[in-house]
This record gives C-alpha cells, structure tokens and sequence, in this order.
C-alpha cells in the first residue's frame, strides 16, 4: 500500500495552522468585552495554544522527518485540548476523542492506539483539574474526587468504546485498502501485459459480452500477416456471422464456454472457399468466462493462428503414411496400404488424428507387452485394450496348418461371456486355403458382413461360409493373416455387433495391431517351447540322475572292498565313465539353464593359484602323457581375486580339453596374464594354444553354436555334445567378458577369453610349481574327510528302493544308525517313534511328496522333532530348485548322484557336533 504520511502531514498541519485563527478570534472577543474569559485562559491561548497551532507547519517546513512530525502533532493537539479542559470557561470535554479519530486517517493501528493512550492520560488530567476548580478547593484536596471520579469513569468507558472501535475500524479499513490497492496493481499488470501481447502479436484477443451480444478484438481472424492490426467491434456480433459465416465456429466454442463455465484449448477450422479456391484457416482458441459472483458476464479469449502448423501436420502425416509402406509386409502393400493411400487425400483431420492415435496406441502397447513380467497376461492385456480401442466385440487367432487344413482357436478375447467360442476346430480343403491364400495376397484382409451383403468370394463352397463363417459370426468379421518370415501361418478376426463397415483406416490399424500381435504370439509359442524343453530336461535329469546315482554310488561302496587290481581298475574306469556321462548331462542342463535366463553367476573370492592348479592337474590327468603340457603363470599374478571361480575354471578346463581332445601330437601352451585397471580392477587373460588339426575359416561362424560339431567324419570318434564351446561363451559374456579364436587348419588353435575381475589382494601369488594345495586346503581336505560319528540317528526317505540302498552303503563308514522309509506316511510314523539327529528327504515321491512331508514336519506339536535338519534329495538339478525346496521348510539340498565328499560336508554340517567323534 502506497504511504501517504507526508501528504498527510502537510495537510494536517496547515489544518491547525489555520485553527489559530479560532484562537484569534477567541483573543479578540475578550479584547472588546464580547466575551469574558479568565485571564489565565487568554494567557495559555496566546502562550501555549497559538504556538502549538503554529508550530507544525514551521517543522513542515524545515523538512522534520514525517514519523516525527506525525507524533509531534498528535502530542500536540492532545496537549491543546487539555489545555482547554483546565478550564471551565469552554466545555470542550467530548474534543478529548477527536486525537485519536484524527489519528484514522493515517490507517495504522498502532498510532491511533499511541493516540488513544496520550489523549487518555492528557484527559484524565485536565478533568482532575476541572474537577477541583469547580468545587473551588484546592488542588491539593482530596474532598471533590467523587465529582472527578464520577467524570473518570464516564469518559474511561467512553474511551474504551472508541478506542476499540477505531481500532476494528482500522483494521477493516487497512485489508480493504491492502485488496483494492492489491487488485490495482495487478489490474495494471493485466493492462500492461495485454497492451504488449496486442501491440505487434499475429494473435486475436478478443471479448465476448453476451448481454449486448458484442464482440471486440484488437484484429480481424481475416486479416493478413502483412497488414496492421486493425481493432474490430460487432455491435451484434451474432448477426455479422452472416457476414463471415466461418465466424460461426467460433460463436459456437463461446457458447460452450458459458455452458461450461470455462473452454480448455481447442482447435477449429476456419478455412473457406474464395475465389472457387479452398483457403485453409486454423485457430487454436482458449476462453475464459469472467463472473460477477455466480454470474457470467463476458468471455475474454485469444485466437492463435496455427494455420501453419495443420499445414505441416498433415504433411508430416501423409509422409508418415508413406513410410509406413517400407515397414509393411510386401503382401500387403498392394491392398491395405494402398487404400490407405488413394484415399488420404480425402482424410480430414479426424482420419489423420485416428492414423495417428492408432499408430501411438499400438506402440504403447507392445511397449508394455515388452516388459510385462508375464508375457501371456500381457498379451490378454493386449487383447483387451485392442478391442476396446477398435470397439471389437470379440478377437480370435485362429492358428492353421496350411499344409492339411487345421485350423484352431489358440487365443480369444470377448466383450462378453456369451461370445466365448469353446474348442473352435476346423478344417479346410485344398482348394478352400488356396482360395483363401488368393484373398490375402490380392485383398490383405477378408471381410464378412451378411446384412450388408458384404464377403470376400474365398470360399469354394457356400456349405462351408454358411456352416463354418455365419455360424460364429456376430454382425461384421475382418480376418487378416498372421505371417512369419513370408508364411502365413494363420490369421486374427476381429469380429463385431456393429455392422457399419470397416474403414480403410480401421483395416490399415488393424493390419498393424495384427503384426504386433502376430509378434508376441510367436514369442510365446517359442517361450511354451522353450519351458517345455526345460520341462522335459528336469524330467529326464531326474530319470537319468537316479540309476546315475545308483551306478556311482555302488561302484564307490564296490571300491572299499579287497579286490584285485583288475577288478579294481574295471569298478574306476567304471566310475570315470558315469563321471563323464554325468559331465554331458551337466553340460545340456548348463545351456538349458543359460538359454531359458535361468543361470545364476555366483561370484566368491578365491585364491588365484589354487583354481590354476586345479585346472592344471585335471588338465594333466585328461592328457596322460599324451602332449607336452606347459603353463606360463606370471609369478606376479595378484594372490586373490572375486569372481565366479567355479565358472571360470569351468571355461579354463573346457579349452584344456579340447585342446588334449584335438591334438594327437605336439604342445599344449596354456598362458595366464593379469592387466590392472585401478586399484580394484583388472582384466584377466586366459589362452590356450595347440598343435591340432586347426578349424577351417568357412567353419569359425559355426564354432560356438551349440550341439555343433565340426568335421564330423574326422572327429565322429570324439567324445562331446558340441555344447563345450558354446556354455564356455556365454558363461563368459555373462561375466561380461569376450572370447576369441584365432586358427589355421592343419597347424591348430588358440582360444582365449579376456575376463573382468576385481583384485582384493595385489601380493604377488609365487610360482605355480611351487604351489601346494594342501597348505591352503587342510580345513577343505578334513571337511571331505569320512565322518565317523556311532551315537548319530538319521532316517533317510526316499520312494526307490535302489536309492535307499545306496544311501546305506555310502554311509556305512560312518557307523551311524541309519533307518530308511520309503514314502511319505512311512516317514512321518517312523519320527513320531523315534528321535532322530537329521533327515535325508526325496523330493519327488508319490502320493505324499518330500516337500508336503516337510511341510507336516514343521508343523508337529514336539519342538525337538519340528526343527529336526531336513535335507532335500533330488534329481532335478534345474535352477531354482534349491531355493524353492528351502523356501518350502526345507534346511539344505543335495544333488543325485549323490557324491560322496558333499554328503560328508552335508554331515558335518547339520549332525549335533557332541555326537561326530572325528
């Protein structure tokens, strides 16, 4: 609010300048006997009342600040009018408010309470005084205080009803003043703003008054960019849209407006004919409704020409339709497309909006589809939001064999449970799918409405349309096909109650929504496929494991006994042979893993000489003399690293082996470096080079794809699945590592990988033939040592009696008292019997299976018997097993075969440590 106290003072103070003259007057009707006034009265007038009166504007002007001389003429008056209640020649008691009323006009509170206060104070004196001169008492005596305090109370309450009036007053006073000076100021911030928007800007601001149907507008929606803005005012505006019946749309849009109380951003068209020649006009138009309280009482708007920007939509629009033809599939191109194509010149903004939309709809969606967690939930998603998109009552992918004729329904979506078709089965001649291939490859759809006495003539019989068609139909059935790599492999109806025919537009869209679905169709058959696959490798992992387990593990209790040395060295070659078997089946369930996501890297830390050594006695044992090993191991190798060291000797031993596999003379020369990063980080190299028969160049893309083999005639005596190469790749890059191959055929090979590793101790390791692993394994050797412990109880369960038995032989040396149960009921009588230290539980079993037997562990009433270590047997090796079993109240998991260093540690790990004697 703006400060008006200097103002204010001057006028103030020329007011009691002028009041002097009252005082003059006063001086000079006791001059001439007029009056007869005390002679002290006319001493204090002409000494203190006409210098007090004076004074103000003498400060005024000498330029006093305005605080002070605001509070100096307050003190002032208030002194003044006391002066004149000393006296009793004038009765001027009510004058003692008229400080603080004065005090109003400067609006602030505090200084009409200052005021106030002073005025108070200055008043209960002069009427003290008053008082006593009345009763002509000294002022001294105490004798006429009931006179004064008779005047105090009166003027004290009159004074608190004043005061806290003025100050409401005031206070009301200064919020009106604060909001009117507040909508001021923002009314000229409009006013400028608007005068710099309608100065030199293309746009038409306009108003609305409806009550006088007037319309002003600083331009003419007509007027051209070159010419100045000219202002326009219809007195009548409805009447000049005779004039300018484009103008309509516009009066339309401000009606909206007042219905509506407010009109978001719109566009319309404005374009008109001229000349015999179409005049393209667009406006993108905002109004805003002004109210007087509940009542509207103008519409102010602005007028954006965008006529520009339509112009190059649709342009970029049709250039987009054009590039779609690139992308279409080359048997549509000829129908859909093309229509599509003949008729955009046609398309007005709502048949490009819909191309658009459409266009955006079926990104998002496949978006989501992409990254949905569940691939056939997202795809029924899909389903859902294209129908609703499209106004589609039903969608069908009917799935077809095009060399006999099947056809079936492998997905659906309906508006409505009535629509579902249950077990759609059908099948078609020849001659019919020839028909049927002619109507795609000409029309790129097929289009069925009967009460329109619209079809495509496709079929070779009209049994077949009437029977099979109409039977299903609901009012207007659009069929495009479904291809895979050119083929068609099917096709999508879209199948509504509307019968309105579909537009080339809707069919264009619709083709597209086909090949986004056609796409995610195809990815879940391949996924089915793939967990069938993986279904069926946990399946014959368990089948295969179990006599595995049995082979191994007998041929290991075989092993203990005396025997001969034949004998003996018939059960070993025995026993590597199932190890090798296992090895193969390990190598299929690792790609299945790796290729279905499932695959887990598993970083540890490690010592880097003890995984070296490891694979140099493994790759030592393999060649038996064959070739002429040599490893060259940097002394200064940093000691320990972190990684995945079980996957990364994995790798190292199957380049080893093939390089022993694929040699039949000559050196295998195995390198080892480490290249540092920064403190933490560095990149491990690893190669190995031999003397083998080499691989063609015509044969290096072949090399790492799985279940192959290469020079199968010159290798068909090899053992392998053709999968070493390919795991080895892939367990890399999922290290984020590379691997590489250089080879010459008939001179040989070197394959090596380049491996990002973290260093967590840079201490050099020391030589590899210095190496003794002993020294860093004692406590791992013990771990695997037998297990010796008389006082154990265990129960072993498991529905193949096989496994039973083997599981007893394995631990025979560790003379526990083993029991054994052969299912599920068996095993939940047999504990209730008896106190048992650990349970070896079958996963797979019939009826009652280990996990529900578990599950009935967990929940008996003993605390002792419901905590008892339950470890899970099983076949099935897949990835997620252990986790899921232990999820389920399991303690820990062991794989079959069973080998019998980890059922060692498994003892030693859960059996009460009273009762392992060593």
């Amino acid at each position: 609010m703006i400060d008006n106290t200097h103002n204010l003072n001057r006028q103030i103070a020329v007011t009691m300048a002028i009041c002097t003259t009252f005082l003059i007057c006063l001086l000079l009707l006791d001059f001439f006997a007029v009056f007869n006034f005390s002679e002290e009265l006319m001493f204090a007038i002409s000494v203190i009342g006409i210098p007090t009166l004076i004074s103000p504007l003498i400060l005024c002007f000498f330029k006093v600040p305005d605080k002070f001389l605001k509070y100096y003429m307050s003190v002032a008056m208030s002194v003044l009018i006391g002066m004149f209640g000393c006296f009793n020649d004038i009765g001027i008691y009510i004058t003692f408010v008229l400080v603080p009323v004065a005090s109003c006009l400067y609006f602030d509170v505090y200084y009409t309470m200052f005021c106030s206060v002073f005025s108070y104070i200055v008043m209960v004196i002069s009427v003290y005084l008053n008082s006593a001169g009345r009763l002509e008492i000294t002022y001294l005596g105490w004798s006429h205080l009931e006179t004064f305090s008779a005047y105090l109370i009166g003027f004290t309450l009159e004074y608190l009803v004043i005061t806290l009036f003025l100050a409401l007053l005031m206070k009301r006073a200064n919020k009106i003043l604060d909001e009117q000076h507040q909508a001021y100021l923002k009314e000229k911030a409009q006013d400028a703003r608007y005068q710099l928007l309608v100065k030199e800007t293309t746009d038409v601001v306009f108003e609305y008054y409806p009550k006088n149907d007037k319309y002003i507008a600083n331009r003419s929606v007509y007027q051209k960019e070159s010419e100045h803005n000219e202002h326009v005012e219809y007195e009548k505006f409805s009447e000049n849209m005779e004039s300018y019946p484009e103008m309509h749309e516009l009066y339309e849009c401000i009606k909206k407006g007042f219905r509506e109380e407010n009109v978001e951003k719109s566009e319309i068209d404005m374009s008109y004919d001229k000349n015999g020649s179409r005049v393209e006009l667009w406006y993108r138009v905002e109004c805003f409704v002004v109210k007087d309280g509940n009542m509207p009482v103008s519409v102010i708007g602005k007028l954006h020409d965008i006529t520009r920007i339509k112009q190059a939509q649709m342009s970029m629009r049709r250039q987009r339709i054009e590039n779609m033809y690139h992308d279409h599939d080359i048997k549509r191109k000829n129908s859909l497309f093309e229509q599509v194509m003949a008729e955009s010149d046609k398309f007005n903004e709502s048949d490009y909006n819909r191309m658009a939309e459409g266009h955006n709809f079926l990104a998002e969606i496949m978006e989501d589809v992409k990254y949905s967690k569940d691939l056939f939930e997202g795809i029924n998603q899909m389903f859902s939001r294209v129908g609703k998109f499209f106004g589609i009552d039903r969608i069908c992918v009917v799935e077809t064999d095009m060399s006999s004729g099947t056809c079936y329904v492998n997905y659906q979506w309906n508006s409505r449970k009535e629509n579902y078709l249950k077990d759609y089965f059908t099948s078609m001649s020849i001659k019919q799918i020839q028909k049927i291939t002619e109507a795609y490859d000409k029309n790129g759809y097929i289009e069925i409405n009967p009460d329109k006495q619209i079809h495509t003539d496709t079929f070779a019989s009209k049994e077949f349309l009437d029977n099979v068609i109409f039977s299903i139909i609901l009012g207007n059935q659009l069929w495009i096909p479904m291809i895979d790599n050119g083929k068609y492999i099917g096709a999508i109806s879209f199948d509504r109650y509307d019968t309105t025919p579909y537009t080339a537009v809707e069919k264009f869209l619709m083709s597209e929504a086909v090949n986004t679905l056609t796409a995610h169709i195809l990815k879940i058959n391949a996924d089915n496929a793939n967990r069938a696959k993986s279904d069926f490798l946990s399946t014959m992992s368990h089948e295969i494991r179990t006599p595995m387990n049995a082979i191994i593990g007998m041929t290991e209790v075989a092993l203990r006994e005396d025997m001969s040395e034949s004998v003996k060295k018939s059960l070993s070659m025995v026993k590597s042979s199932a190890f090798s078997l296992l090895t193969l089946i390990n190598d299929i369930l690792d790609y299945s893993k790796i290729e279905s996501g499932k695959f887990d890297i598993v970083p540890e830390s490690f010592y880097v000489l003890s995984v070296l050594n490891d694979v140099k006695e493994i790759t030592m044992a393999r060649n038996k003399g064959k070739l002429d090993i040599e490893f060259e191991v940097p002394e200064n190798i940093p000691a320990k690293m972190y990684g995945d060291f079980v996957r990364i000797k994995q790798v190292m031993i199957n380049y080893c082996t093939n390089a022993i596999k694929y040699s039949d003379k000559g050196k295998v020369r195995v390198r080892v470096a480490v290249q540092k990063r920064d403190e933490k980080n560095a990149m491990l190299h690893f190669s190995v080079k031999d003397n083998g028969i080499g691989i063609k160049k015509e044969d290096l893309a072949k090399l790492f794809k799985a279940y192959t083999r290469l020079d199968t005639k010159i290798n068909h005596h090899k053992e392998g699945t053709g999968l070493g190469l390919a795991i080895s790749k892939q367990l890399i890059e999922l290290m984020n590592g590379v691997v590489s191959v250089r080879s010459e055929y008939g001179k040989g090979s070197t394959f090596s990988f380049a491996l990002p590793i973290i260093i967590e101790d840079w201490t050099p390791a020391g030589r590899l033939e210095d190496y003794r692993y002993e020294e860093e394994n004692d406590e791992k050797a013990n771990e695997i040592s037998v297990v010796t412990a008389p006082d154990a109880h265990i129960l072993v369960v498991d529905d193949t009696k096989l496994n039973l038995v083997v599981a007893a032989a394995l631990m025979e040396p560790t003379q526990m008292h083993i029991d054994m149960a052969e299912s599920g009921e068996q095993a939940l009588k047999m504990i209730d019997e008896n106190d048992y230290d650990l349970i070896f539980m079958d996963h797979f079993m019939p009826g009652m299976d280990g996990v529900e037997t578990t599950a009935r562990i967990r929940d008996l009433s003993d605390e002792n018997k419901r905590e008892l270590p339950v470890i899970a047997l099983t076949a099935d090796a897949m990835k997620g097993v252990r986790e899921e079993l232990i999820s389920k109240g399991m303690s820990d998991f062991l794989t079959k075969p069973i080998v019998i260093g980890d059922l060692y540690k498994m003892l030693r790990k859960w059996l009460p440590e009273e009762k392992i004697l060593y």
